[in-house]
């Protein structure tokens, strides 16, 4: 009698066969849908029932803008993940408008990742990633929450981005073209990783022995990974950093600018003794 094979090896193979029907999709689509942004749309669909599916309910999974108290918006994001418990949503049909405090990650879709799409994706991760987190209710204990992430201490949760790409040019060529890039910024601000889920996909490294990080440091610089299973690599690392993350309620408020919500009032017994002035 055949000893089971281990539970670790059985999830690789399920995910094996994730992989394999979300390739048949973007084949599906490409042959029957004409329309270019249709195609992107289900595409993106693809990859949200996936997520939906792995991550857990705490998550939710948007396509639409991400918004600052300092009246920043992002530019259309295919894919975010929020706090659905805390979160506020300003929602149209399938649209969503996210406090930026209530987003946890953004990711990009793409059918083919070319250099160009990838350093568009890079400059849109980091202008998401720069836009402030500050309008938090503040809760009264003598406990401190704090995340250590990019070589530093928040008392947030920061902003994480990646890229998911269903075909891609040559991963060397990609690779050579981020870690150029990154150099321009701090780590805080570059993608967190990259998925080609034919190939395999693009990692943050250190000199060996050191070798792959979940995410960028200082010293960190990009190299490419070469997976038979690249939908697991790329679901370990997002599930590794996203799991971890937290948020203290959103302070909604904060995003009317000073705007009244109105002139209250009050009961005639309330203030029928007030001088004029305060009545």
């Amino acid at each position: 009698m055949s000893q089971e094979p281990p539970k670790r090896l059985k999830f690789a193979k399920i995910l094996e066969g994730v992989s394999k029907k979300m390739k048949a999709d973007f084949d599906h689509i490409s042959r029957e849908i004409e329309h270019n942004l249709s195609k992107g749309k289900e595409r993106e669909r693809v990859v949200r029932e996936f997520l939906a599916t792995y991550l857990p309910h705490r998550f939710g999974l948007a396509n639409g803008e991400i918004l600052s108290t300092d009246g920043q918006v992002s530019s259309e994001c295919d894919i975010i993940i929020y706090d659905a418990i805390t979160c506020p949503v300003l929602k149209k049909d399938d649209y969503q408008i996210i406090p930026v405090e209530a987003a946890y990650a953004v990711i990009e879709v793409k059918s083919n990742l070319t250099t160009s799409e990838l350093l568009k994706s890079a400059n849109n991760i980091a202008a998401i990633k720069r836009m402030p987190k500050v309008a938090f209710y503040q809760t009264k204990s003598d406990i401190k929450r704090t995340f250590s992430l990019y070589d530093g201490q928040w008392d947030y949760f920061p902003m994480l981005g990646f890229v998911f790409a269903y075909t891609s040019i040559d991963l060397d060529t990609l690779s050579a073209e981020l870690d150029q890039f990154n150099q321009t910024i701090p780590p805080e601000y570059r993608i967190d990783y990259v998925c080609v889920l034919e190939s395999g996909g693009l990692i943050h490294v250190l000199p060996p022995p050191d070798g792959m990080r979940l995410y960028a440091q200082k010293n960190t610089r990009v190299g490419n990974l070469r997976s038979d299973n690249p939908l697991m690599a790329f679901l370990v690392v997002l599930q590794n950093l996203v799991l971890q993350s937290w948020t203290d309620p959103v302070r909604l408020g904060d995003y009317l600018g000073g705007e009244s919500l109105g002139q209250p009032r009050y009961p005639s017994d309330m203030v029928q003794n007030l001088p004029p002035e305060q009545g």
